[in-house]
C-alpha cells in the first residue's frame, strides 16, 4: 500500500460505517461529552462484546455506576451480572 492508496481505502472504511454506523463507544462518548470515565469502561467492555451488547451493557452498568468511586463499591459478582 501507498499514499496514493489511502483515499481509496478511507472511501471503503467511510461506506462501511455508513452502512452499519457509529461504534458504540463512539455513540457512547458522544452523548456523554467524552466522559474519560465512560469511555474508558466502554472500550474495555467492547473488547470482548460485540456492538450491540456494548451499548446495552455500557448502559445497565452506568445505571448502576456511573462514576468511578460507586464502581468500587459495588461487587464484582453483581459488576459481572450487569454487564453479561
Amino acid at each position: 500500500m501507498t499514499p496514493d492508496d489511502f483515499p481509496k481505502v478511507f472511501q471503503i472504511l467511510r461506506a462501511h460505517r455508513d452502512r452499519v454506523g457509529q461504534a458504540s463507544v463512539t455513540e457512547i462518548s458522544r452523548s456523554h461529552k467524552r466522559d474519560p470515565y465512560r469511555v474508558l469502561i466502554s472500550c474495555l467492555i467492547s473488547l470482548r462484546t460485540k456492538d450491540e451488547v456494548t451499548a446495552e451493557a455500557s448502559k445497565r452498568l452506568f445505571h448502576l455506576a456511573d462514576t468511578p468511586g460507586r464502581m468500587l463499591r459495588v461487587p464484582q459478582a453483581t459488576l459481572a451480572e450487569t454487564i453479561f
